[in-house]
Formats: C-alpha cells, sequence, structure tokens
C-alpha cells in the first residue's frame, strides 16, 4: 500500500481542543492545507452535502449519545473512516462491522490515543497511508539533555500554534532543574533540534567517545554512562532521519569503547556485577549488556578475535534499536503477544518487522561485515522454526546468530533467575529441548564445559 494524499475534516466546537487536535494530525499529513476544520456540526453536514471534498478521515466531536448526526456524517463522508471523540462509547454500537470504519475515543483520551488511532487505522487498510511530514526539527528526549555538555545547537519547544520556539541556545548548560521547569508544566514535552544542526550534536559526541577511547586507566562509570547516552541519541536521530555517516560513526565507537571495557578475556562473573547497577531505560541497558554477554559467550567457546567481539557488539546496539518503548522490547513470544490483546496492531508490525529494519540499518553502514546484518536480521528466530520474521528453522542459522540467540535467552533468564541459581547448568537444563539440534547443540555443549558463570 503506498502514501497517497488524504484529505482530513476534524469537527470539533471548542477552539482550543481542535486545535491540538489538529496539531496532532499536522505531524502525520504533508500539506496542511490537506486537514479541513469546522466547528459546527450543522456546518459541517451542510459541507459534505454539497460533496465539495473527498475526505479520508473525518474527527468528530459528539458529547451526547444522539446517533442520528453521527449516521449523517458516516452516510455523507460516504468511505471516510470517522474517529468519534465521544462521552458514550454507545453511540457508536451501532456501526460496529459496518464497511465504514466507525471507531470511538473517550474525550478524555483523544490528545493521548489519536495518533495510535490513526496508525491503527492505517496499517489495517481502512485508511490510505498518510504522507508523513517531514519536519525540519528533530525531536529528542528531555532527558538526554543535561548530559550533553554545552549544547552544540539552539533546543527548541513546540507551542500549541504548531511553531517551534527556542527555549536553551548554543553553548548554553542544561540542568536536570532546567528540564524540571518544562515538563512539570507539560508532562509529555519533546524537546527539539533543527534538522540541519544534528551533525554538530552528533560530532561533539563523537569527539567525547574517541576521547574516551584513548583514556588511560578508563574510567569505567563514566564511560559506561556515555555509551548508554550515545545509544539514546542514536535511537531518537535514527527512529526520524536513518543513519547518517555521523550517527555510524557514533554507534561503531560506543562499540569499541564497550569492546574496550570488555578486555581481551570478558568474563560473565563481571558482567553480572555490573548488570546489578545498570541505569537507563530498558532497551539501551539491555542492548549495552547483550553485547557483553555474547562476547562473554564467544570467549568461552574459542572464538576470541576482536572482529566477533566487534560483530556481535554491534548486532546487540543495532537490533532492538527501532522500537519506540521499552514494553515492547520484552516481547519474547509474538503469537502470545497477539492473543493476549495487550498490543494494538500497530505495535504487533512494529515488533513483527523490527529485525528486518534492523538489518536495513546494518546495511547503510560501510565496510562493516555482512554477519552483522544477519545475527539481527535472526535474532528472534527460534532453531524450531517458531520465532519471527520468518519462521526460520536452525539450518538456517550462522554459528554466531545461533550464539546471539543464546545470549539473549541467557539474559533473559539472568534477569529473572535468583543469584544462588546462577548456572549453566540450570540454564541449559531449560533449554536442553531448544538447542538439541544442530549448531544449537555444539554451542551448548561447549559453553556447558563449565557451570559457572564464570
Amino acid at each position: 500500500m503506498t502514501a497517497r494524499k488524504v484529505k482530513i475534516l476534524v469537527v470539533i466546537r471548542d477552539d482550543s481542543f481542535r486545535s491540538r487536535v489538529v496539531q496532532i494530525l499536522r505531524f502525520r499529513i504533508k500539506d496542511s492545507k490537506d486537514i479541513h476544520e469546522m466547528r459546527s456540526i450543522e456546518e459541517a453536514i451542510e459541507h459534505l452535502e454539497a460533496r465539495r471534498d473527498d475526505y479520508g478521515l473525518i474527527v468528530f466531536e459528539s458529547r451526547g449519545s444522539s446517533r442520528t448526526l453521527l449516521r449523517a456524517m458516516i452516510d455523507l463522508g460516504r468511505e471516510a473512516a470517522v474517529i468519534v471523540c465521544g462521552t458514550d462509547e454507545q453511540v457508536v454500537s451501532e456501526f460496529k462491522g459496518s464497511e465504514v470504519p466507525v471507531v470511538f475515543l473517550s474525550i478524555d483520551s483523544v490528545l493521548d490515543q489519536l495518533t495510535k488511532t490513526v496508525k491503527s487505522l492505517e496499517l489495517s487498510g481502512k485508511i490510505p497511508l498518510f504522507q508523513e511530514n517531514e519536519s525540519e526539527y528533530l525531536g529528542i528526549r528531555v532527558d538526554l539533555l543535561p548530559t550533553l555538555g554545552p549544547l552544540e545547537a539552539n533546543v527548541y519547544m513546540l507551542i500549541l500554534d504548531g511553531r517551534y520556539v527556542p527555549i536553551f541556545k548554543k553553548g548554553d548548560r542544561v540542568t536536570i532543574s532546567d528540564i524540571k521547569h518544562f515538563i512539570e508544566k507539560i508532562p509529555d514535552q519533546v524537546f527539539y533540534f533543527r534538522r540541519d544542526e544534528c551533525k554538530d550534536l552528533l560530532q561533539s559526541q563523537i569527539q567525547r567517545l574517541e576521547s574516551a577511547l584513548t583514556e588511560v586507566p578508563l574510567d569505567s562509570q563514566r564511560v559506561e554512562h556515555v555509551i548508554s547516552e550515545n545509544f539514546g541519541i542514536v535511537r531518537d536521530v535514527v527512529s526520524q532521519i536513518g543513519f547518517t555517516p555521523e550517527a555510524q560513526r557514533v554507534a561503531v565507537n560506543s562499540v569499541m569503547l564497550t569492546i574496550k571495557l570488555l578486555g581481551a578475556s570478558p568474563k560473565l562473573k563481571t558482567i553480572l556485577t555490573d548488570l546489578k547497577e545498570k541505569e537507563g531505560g530498558y532497551i539501551s541497558s539491555h542492548s549495552i549488556y547483550l553485547g557483553k554477554v555474547a562476547c562473554a559467550l564467544a570467549h568461552k567457546v574459542g572464538w576470541r578475535s576482536q572482529s566477533t567481539y566487534f560483530k556481535l557488539t554491534l548486532a546487540a546496539f543495532l537490533h532492538d534499536i527501532s522500537l519506540k518503548e521499552d514494553r515492547l522490547a520484552l516481547v519474547r513470544d509474538l503469537e502470545l503477544f497477539e492473543k493476549s490483546g495487550n498490543g494494538e496492531p500497530e505495535e504487533i508490525r512494529e515488533i513483527r518487522i523490527h529485525p528486518a529494519r534492523a538489518a536495513e540499518y546494518a546495511r547503510q553502514f560501510q565496510e562493516i561485515p555482512s554477519e552483522v546484518e544477519q545475527i539481527v536480521a535472526q535474532h528472534h528466530e527460534r532453531p524450531d522454526g517458531t520465532g519471527f520474521p520468518r519462521g526460520l528453522v536452525v539450518r538456517y542459522f550462522t554459528p554466531l546468530s545461533a550464539l546471539f540467540v543464546i545470549a539473549q535467552d541467557l539474559v533473559v533468564f539472568l534477569n529473572a533467575a535468583p543469584e544462588k541459581d546462577l548456572s549453566f547448568e540450570k540454564f541449559f537444563e531449560e533449554k536442553e529441548l531448544d538447542y538439541n539440534v544442530g549448531i544449537f547443540r555444539k554451542l551448548a555443549r561447549a559453553i556447558r564445559t563449565d557451570t559457572t558463570l564464570v
């Protein structure tokens, strides 16, 4: 399904509320002229009766329980999907299962749920894919700003009328109290850099990482923090503009710094100690920790080259970077997650395709081994064919891909197990049926030669 122009009709009486709804929709559509605003339902019905425009989506406020006006909007909107913003969900009951998609959002949840609802309608094919607006501004999470030191560019916030206004200037040092000043007023606030200044931001991080690489001795705690924050920066940048050359250098330098911290003989016991003190969001801490565990297992089976460590650590850096929420990275069984009803269609699709996205990111890198692409593409496959996205069986796994899957399983086990149960023997007892085939069986035997996690 390809993107094409979609017109939207927004019918909401309150000017401020309507303005915020339109602001959200502007992020999903290239030309703001394709969003038609109206205050009056009667005016909207008259407009639709005149057939002045064909709409793909109508966002309609209905604070009562009358179905008459809703029926008129649906009939006159022809094939347009309708999102009803109301107080009584029963108003849409008779339209469920109809050919025209009708979705209800309570008034209180509209601002939080509108984007997710629109994306769900897109992915289910009920409305055409919007041509998303390519903003000249890039969002960055507020918790990253205090770690950047003197800012390499102005920082902006988006206000209700759609304008970006500067709040911090280039050269400023942003403190946690500065951030609290804004997020106490607007808890979900996002801060922005101009797209054309993103290169300067990444270049400053490259210099920090290169400086850390030359340190003797390494301040491991400080360096771990630098690696974690740069993962967050790269994740934000890549989700919006892809892996630019500068973002690639940040990723590679972060990987090289991780390998330097591990040393020539990475030991799981040391890594476990670090895990107890991990910081940051799940995706960043999990990705960094997974790379370390994978390298420790590689060392254990005799794969001890710097090239092997680089492949595994970069694969760990990339494997979940496209996922937008930590809770999505926790999903191991996609079929079970889908049946649970806890995931929206867009979230299920996001989980399903993220290995392929990670492989695409790997292909964007210059001069890295193709095995990195294979590792991330296969990181949710299982030797018996029950994994995703392709349902591969054991004969299609590369040796490093199989070791990476074992490392992931071990990380999950270690996170859940009490310290007294941290042994390879218990782990492999749980995985005996899964790993009793092909390359998985060979790796399991090699790792189990020592039953303690050292």
